[in-house]
């Protein structure tokens, strides 16, 4: 994260006092945080800013012991195509989440076979960061989904 640009000092709440602060998975465990910077600009006036970062596991393209689900394009406008042809296992459910947690699309019914291909209408979603949830009869897969302006 950057603090901005031409300020004196930085704190963020960590004890950290770079212009940047690096919010790693590695670091921070999965779920959301708060991050907290003070920063002093040459006037000696001091201001302070609040983010919060949500930190989600299996984002990326879904790898599922060497076979894989392609989620294209991404980032979408108005449709998203997954590729199952190199998954193996029959996909029964595909769900869509916001960054906030709530449930923006579902099917349940889905029952999409390997070989095929599975397009989603997304023109309805506002532009940002997505889960895309794909259940299958012994596991749930998470794709990280960007929707564009």
């Amino acid at each position: 994260m950057n603090a901005g640009d031409g300020y004196v000092s930085y704190q963020w709440q960590d004890g950290s006092t770079d212009q940047y602060l690096l919010v790693s998975g590695s670091v921070y465990s999965v779920g959301g945080h708060e991050f907290t910077v003070t920063v002093l600009d040459t006037n000696n006036c001091e201001y302070s800013d609040t983010i919060f970062v949500l930190i989600c596991e299996h984002t990326g393209i879904a790898k599922t012991d060497g076979k894989s689900i392609l989620l294209y394009p991404n980032p979408a406008e108005n449709y998203i195509t997954l590729n199952l042809s190199r998954f193996q296992v029959e996909i029964n459910s595909i769900k869509i989440f916001n960054i906030f947690g709530e449930q923006v699309y579902r099917d349940e019914g889905v029952h999409a076979f390997p070989e095929s291909l599975y397009r989603i209408k997304v023109d309805n979603l506002n532009f940002g960061i997505y889960f895309l949830k794909i259940g299958t009869t012994h596991k749930e897969y998470t794709l990280k989904l960007l929707i564009k302006d």
